[in-house]
């Protein structure tokens, strides 16, 4: 109450929908020095080492960090301090947010078929937005990121025969991870994506009799993408 005489806590917390527990408890110290401080605002302690006294697992270093982080805003870059959008007070809401900085994702045209999280700005259906210790700050390996929705997917990659991109966990080899202008987000069409591991098997020799589907392109008429109890992934 005496921080409100001078501080305007209706301002700080106006037009967002969560607001940080030690502002809400007024519990302002547990923040801010109150006569004096080396950091700017009065904060107790520099950038990330403040928020990382309660939020140690956030402040974890991770061997692919998210970029902001190591800025001079540290977490402020992503946070609201007192009040802010949702269970994480974000300074504004997921998807604008992540797209302030991926601006080039944003300006992209729209492709045909759009990756639901993606598409409905659900950025961190996929990424972890502190850092992660695998590439592109995934929750976890690709696959296992994937299987959390896609569960059909991780059921038939147990068969005897698995497709090495799947063995390897390296959904994006086949697919797009946001979108894409083929079904299911394959990052080409039949078998020019095919041709690109498997060029030497698609070859079609002078004189040569070929049956139709490989003729037209028909990969997965006879094979299945992922995985197959029999050999050459033979449906």
């Amino acid at each position: 109450q005496m921080c409100a005489e001078c501080h305007d806590s209706a301002k700080l917390i106006a037009g967002r929908d969560t607001v940080h527990v030690p502002f809400e408890t007024g519990m302002c110290l547990s923040c801010h020095d109150p006569h004096a401080s080396q950091q700017a605002k009065l904060v107790s302690k520099a950038g990330n080492q403040l928020c990382a006294e309660c939020h140690e697992e956030e402040g974890k270093e991770q061997p692919f960090p998210h970029k902001p982080l190591l800025d001079d805003k540290g977490c402020l870059s992503c946070h609201s301090p007192h009040a802010g959008f949702g269970a994480a007070i974000l300074a504004v809401k997921e998807d604008d947010l992540c797209f302030s900085c991926h601006t080039a994702l944003k300006a992209a045209p729209a492709p045909k078929v759009e990756h639901m999280p993606f598409g409905q700005g659900m950025c961190l259906s996929c990424h972890n937005p502190h850092g992660s210790a695998v590439p592109a700050m995934m929750k976890a390996r690709q696959d296992k990121a994937c299987y959390e929705c896609h569960n059909d997917a991780e059921a038939n990659a147990l068969k005897t025969n698995v497709h090495s991109p799947v063995a390897a966990g390296n959904c994006t080899a086949c697919h797009a991870s946001h979108g894409s202008n083929e079904e299911k987000i394959l990052r080409r069409a039949g078998a020019d994506l095919c041709s690109q591991c498997h060029a030497e098997l698609m070859m079609v020799t002078s004189g040569s009799t070929d049956r139709s589907p490989f003729e037209c392109g028909g990969c997965l008429g006879c094979h299945d993408p992922h995985a197959s109890v029999r050999k050459g992934f033979l449906k």
